[in-house]
């Protein structure tokens, strides 16, 4: 049987000399083949039939023949289309080529991608500062409304039964002696003890070669970027080529031959209705719906059932997806004991220093309990070492709110999606401080800014101190809206 490569070679060598010049032609201007790229004129200037089909199978992997046929109509050669069976329009041979040059696109930018975090904020690389994980095996997908810190407090106890340890790269592999790998993963934790980060290592290491190698393509999302979307409508394809545009451009346009994962983080901050009861059933990847119907489907398993889906959330909001979606729940519980000090080892490489700190974090019960949340880690790491690094610094601070109190100088963060508040960002980031690391901007993944605190009781803590100043200079309490 003739390769699709051979059977366009023959259709070309159909073409007169004139019809040739006219179906390169075409290849080469934008916006007139529904939206396929076009070839640059210097690929295609001086190239004979052969080149042709080797430039265009480079571009359009498996959507080849299909542009070819569209080209054939616009010169008035009909004829020639029915040179191609139907059963030509995925060849492996094509596919095959697609993958590999999809897949090492994508791998570049997430490598790209936290090089680019680091250096914007992070004194060191991901790969550098990331400390391995407790990660345990279990835990029901229901509503959870303890204070988060006592989570975090009963979460540092040894447990009263042996757990199941799961390292990064496995969060997959059930335990349970099943051969194949889990579809769906919810995996919960308090705010700050690593979920995103373990994502991102995850997805790092994939892009490294180091692990989940039987993975073509990853796919990660966070539910705020997915909020805005919330009043629009496309495809699954479609979402998929709207934040890695390396997908259109490597011609895919199904996913149904691919191993891939999606990665969907911050459950807890998701504002779509998730309406697993009354969406309708949608099994087409390339019919254009809400996003909220794309992701109860695709969480159902109606929509790509080949995919797998790993989902975090707090625990407060884990019972947004059905308990009979989930394959399998994981917990993080941050760091132990020796991972806190390996943490700090990895973050000063100066050996006195992180003695230093680890010393004063362990003489101070709230701080080592807190030290528990990998943030509180970074965020301790962040001040004291800006207080060390000042003679006239006085005493460490023990305490989280004396580790939270900041000079009025050093209030100073990102936050121009809140200019109603008066801030002008450009003002705001002429000057340096603590502060400019503890709010942050997530858009380096995405097309749209995202400004956050890094951890949620960094937001209440100035809320509560907003309230409180609020009421000695004026003597009104704020409403419970008015907070940071």
């Amino acid at each position: 049987m003739a390769t699709p490569q051979q059977v366009l070679l023959g259709t070309l060598e159909d073409l007169g000399a004139e019809d040739f010049k006219k179906f390169k032609w075409y290849l080469q201007q934008k916006g007139v083949l529904e939206g396929f790229t076009a070839i640059p004129k210097s690929r295609l200037e001086n190239a004979d039939r052969m080149d042709t089909v080797d430039q265009m199978v480079k571009t359009y992997c498996i959507n080849t023949i299909k542009v070819a046929k569209m080209v054939l109509v616009l010169i008035n050669q009909n004829d020639l289309v029915k040179n191609f069976p139907p059963t030509i329009s995925e060849p492996t041979e094509i596919l095959a080529e697609c993958e590999r040059k999809l897949k090492s696109t994508l791998q570049k930018r997430f490598q790209s991608v936290f090089e680019g975090v680091a250096k914007a904020g992070n004194p060191t690389l991901l790969n550098q500062i990331y400390t391995e994980l407790h990660i345990t095996e279990g835990g029901a997908a229901e509503v959870n409304n303890e204070r988060e810190v006592r989570q975090i407090e009963a979460a540092s106890r040894k447990p009263d039964r042996p757990e199941t340890t799961i390292r990064c790269e496995d969060v997959f592999k059930a335990s349970d002696g099943r051969e194949e790998p889990v579809r769906t993963v919810m995996t919960k934790g308090v705010a700050g003890i690593g979920k995103t980060v373990l994502t991102q290592k995850f997805t790092l290491d994939w892009a490294e070669d180091k692990a989940n190698q039987d993975i073509q393509f990853m796919f990660p999302f966070t539910f705020r970027q997915l909020n805005v979307l919330k009043e629009e409508k496309c495809s699954l394809v479609e979402l998929v080529h709207r934040f890695f545009s390396e997908t259109k451009d490597a011609g895919i346009f199904r996913f149904e031959e691919f191993q891939v994962i999606f990665i969907f983080d911050g459950l807890d901050e998701c504002r779509l209705p998730l309406d697993f009861i009354n969406n309708e059933t949608l099994t087409d990847v390339t019919e254009s719906t809400s996003v909220d119907v794309l992701l109860t489907n695709l969480i159902r398993g109606n929509l790509l059932p080949s995919a797998r889906l790993w989902i975090t959330t707090r625990p407060a909001a884990a019972n947004q997806i059905p308990a009979e979606c989930v394959g399998m729940v994981t917990e993080v519980r941050g760091f132990t004991d020796p991972q806190k000090e390996e943490y700090f080892r990895k973050r000063f490489r100066d050996e006195e220093q992180a003695d230093r700190i680890i010393f004063h974090i362990k003489t101070s019960r709230s701080l080592h309990i807190m030290c528990h949340i990998p943030v509180f880690c970074w965020i301790t790491a962040t001040v004291l070492e800006v207080l060390l690094k000042n003679p006239d610094g006085g005493e460490l601070p023990k305490t989280l709110t004396e580790i939270s109190t900041l000079e009025p100088r050093d209030l100073i963060f990102y936050e121009s999606d809140l200019t109603e508040c008066g801030i002008n960002i450009r003002e705001a980031s002429k000057y340096s401080g603590v502060f400019t690391q503890i709010f942050r901007e997530e858009s380096r993944l995405y097309q749209d800014k995202v400004f956050c605190f890094v951890h949620l009781s960094i937001q209440e803590f100035l809320a509560a101190l907003h309230v409180h100043l609020t009421f000695i200079n004026s003597g009104v309490r704020t409403g419970k809206n008015n907070t940071v």
